[in-house]
């Protein structure tokens, strides 16, 4: 576990990075986060991909009379959830993922390949422009 020390600003009394516990989360995705001068209810950053879950320690951000966690510092269980709020878009010149297992879950799912080959599939596609799918449910196997 790494240590933390707590860090106040000299110049400005109104800024800090604190350690503390997630102890609780409410409907309103709004956290309970146990700080050293008792619990504090307050939210994640954006810049927090990684949804806290209760036991993990955080580093909280106060500025002025507000608090928000910041970053994960030693999370309680091994399996996280990336959590990029209501839409996300993942933009990279080249992205690749790697998994022992996958599962794919959408209500609705939009699939668009263009310029795209598919190797190593039954189905094998050479320069193929653009392919969309547009279905209630959507499986790869």
């Amino acid at each position: 576990m790494a240590e933390i020390i707590e860090f106040i600003s000299k110049e400005h009394k109104d800024i800090a990075l604190k350690q503390g516990e997630i102890l609780s989360e409410n409907a309103e995705g709004l956290y309970e986060v146990l700080m050293s001068d008792g619990p504090i209810w307050m939210k994640k950053c954006d810049a927090c991909l990684l949804k806290p879950e209760v036991g993990d320690e955080v580093i909280v951000v106060v500025l002025k009379n507000t608090a928000a966690i910041l970053s994960i510092l030693n999370a309680k269980n091994k399996e996280r959830i990336l959590d990029l709020g209501q839409a996300a878009m993942i933009k990279a010149d080249r992205l690749s993922f790697q998994s022992q297992n996958y599962t794919l879950t959408s209500h609705y799912a939009t699939e668009s390949i263009q310029y795209g080959k598919m190797l190593k599939s039954p189905l094998l596609m050479e320069n193929v422009k653009t392919i969309q799918i547009q279905t209630d449910q959507f499986a790869v196997n």
